[in-house]
């Protein structure tokens, strides 16, 4: 359906005008403001944002290489969905990079790097403890951590493709750390992975950080199968329950 948009400009303070509605939209998505399947009107956003259509017509071809929004033909940009295979995708993507970058990483990291891993960690704790509004940045505070992490390993392209796979499934990965639990592993594990990290244990962490997204994804992918057995089951014939009962 397509998304409906206050009309009061919403100022953008950022260097481009495309990036900066890029980040925004982003945000909106990534926080469910908009829904997947939900279609995003050009001319409500350009008006919602003060700006002409061009800038977002860039925006939103942004999104789209992240795998955000799809362009379809007659419906312009839609939030996408994933399919349950494209979670466990994304997730074995997510193993072979994240494992190469941490060995390549670990050798080289400094105190300022853990400490700013920590840092992270201490502000996903406070995050999921607080509750609220503050659960938007989980995905974020997530992402910042382990790239505190990789980032000694100097491979850029590597770390662009894996901030690509983290917007793409931000949105399921903050529901099951929501409704499943894995908030407080999440945070365990993260704990553990950084001390590794810090004895510079490359192996040991390697191994960790294995065991941890092979935990998220296969969590996150049962819970979604769960839900869909769910919305799939044939509704109830109460009329025959009360023959039987009888």
């Amino acid at each position: 359906m397509p998304c409906e948009l206050p009309r009061r400009p919403r100022p953008l303070h950022h260097r481009s005008m495309p990036a900066a509605l890029a980040a925004e939209l982003r945000a909106r998505i990534l926080a469910n403001d908009f829904t997947e399947g939900m279609q995003l009107r050009q001319e409500s956003i350009a008006a919602d944002y003060g700006v002409s259509r061009m800038p977002v017509r860039e925006a939103l071809s942004q999104l789209a290489a992240e795998g955000l929004v799809a362009l379809q033909s007659y419906r312009g940009a839609v939030v996408t969905r994933l399919s349950i295979d494209d979670i466990r995708e994304v997730f074995d993507l997510r193993l072979l990079i994240e494992c190469d970058l941490l060995a390549r990483s670990v050798p080289h990291l400094g105190s300022g790097d853990i400490e700013a891993a920590r840092r992270y960690d201490r502000e996903f704790n406070q995050a999921l403890a607080a509750g609220g509004e503050a659960l938007h940045e989980l995905g974020e505070l997530n992402a910042r951590l382990h790239a505190a992490l990789y980032a000694p390993a100097g491979r850029n392209r590597s770390m662009q493709i894996l901030q690509t796979l983290h917007y793409q499934t931000a949105r399921y990965v903050r529901t099951h750390m929501l409704l499943a639990g894995g908030g407080r592993r999440a945070g365990t594990e993260h704990a553990a992975l950084i001390e590794l990290c810090a004895s510079g244990r490359t192996e040991d962490a390697v191994r960790c950080l294995r065991l941890h997204i092979e935990g998220a994804g296969s969590d996150l992918v049962r819970m979604l199968e769960l839900e869909q057995a769910r919305a799939t089951a044939p509704a109830p014939n109460i009329v025959a329950g009360l023959e039987a009962g009888r």
